[in-house]
């Protein structure tokens, strides 16, 4: 029985040690690279009208009632209210864009700001690089720090789809404005 107490209560400390030596913030990054023009897939990204195209952050829900905003310090974004048994306003606020460079975003429920995300735009010969950053932080306490790994793994999907379908739409829409040659 001493045994069995002594293995527990280092099984206890192991798992608290390691909890504690976790980060305290999670940062997921992800990177694709577009077969069209910078200034066409910023615009994809920059006007919050198209996200519900590909970004997989707008809901689907029409009954939650996405309402664009725009705040008095020139911040836009949009806001919605979840329905269920715990039902939260959230919103998407647009805090800095850098034409062609950068956009960034912060993410609330309620009233906490839970989170934050930055798009960055570089291009080469007509192939746009885009970085999606979206950056939470953690509780100082054991669940949160144990939470962070899920919480990546949950993020990272939804990332790797909307960048795909932001390259599949700004490709298309690429290919539909390119001039179209016929012989005569």
């Amino acid at each position: 029985m001493r045994k069995i107490s002594l293995n527990l209560l280092l099984l206890v400390a192991l798992f608290t040690g390691i909890g504690y030596l976790l980060p305290n913030e999670v940062k997921v990054e992800k990177i694709i690279r577009i077969q069209a023009p910078i200034t066409e897939v910023y615009q994809q990204v920059n006007n919050l009208k198209n996200w519900d195209k590909w970004s997989g952050m707008v809901p689907l829900d029409s009954a939650m009632n996405l309402e664009f905003i725009a705040t008095k310090q020139g911040d836009t974004g949009f806001c919605w209210k979840t329905t269920g048994m715990n039902p939260q306003k959230r919103r998407l606020l647009v805090t800095g864009t850098s034409w062609c460079d950068s956009l960034s975003a912060k993410m609330s429920f309620n009233k906490d700001d839970i989170a934050s995300s930055c798009f960055h735009f570089s291009e080469n010969d007509g192939t746009t690089v885009v970085s999606w950053v979206f950056r939470t932080k953690l509780n100082n306490d054991l669940i949160s720090r144990w939470s962070g790994p899920f919480i990546h793994n949950l993020i990272a999907p939804d990332l790797n789809h909307g960048l795909t379908k932001l390259k599949t739409i700004s490709e298309e829409q690429n290919n539909d404005s390119s001039p179209q040659y016929s012989e005569l």
